[in-house]
């Protein structure tokens, strides 16, 4: 984002995501290389603000094609 001159509206948003991250092992290693469709899927979640309301969306990535697989949009609720 800085090389492209972009600033984030949200200073806050690595702290709030430092706080609720949960620990998972971490499986892959940084080793992202697969043989095969369907070998590995990873995920993300992001969440923003859009008409006043808090919203998320979470992709589903097949690391062999790069491509999403699945994905969902919806309303951010309070995590537990």
């Amino acid at each position: 984002m800085r090389d492209m001159g972009l600033l984030s509206i949200r200073q806050d948003a690595k702290s709030i995501y430092d706080k609720e991250q949960r620990k998972f092992k971490n499986c892959l290693n940084q080793q992202f290389n697969v043989s095969e469709p369907n070998e590995v899927w990873v995920s993300d979640v992001t969440y923003f603000r859009w008409n006043e309301k808090n919203i998320y969306i979470c992709a589903i990535i097949d690391l062999y094609a790069r491509m999403i697989v699945g994905y969902k949009i919806g309303l951010k609720t309070a995590l537990n």
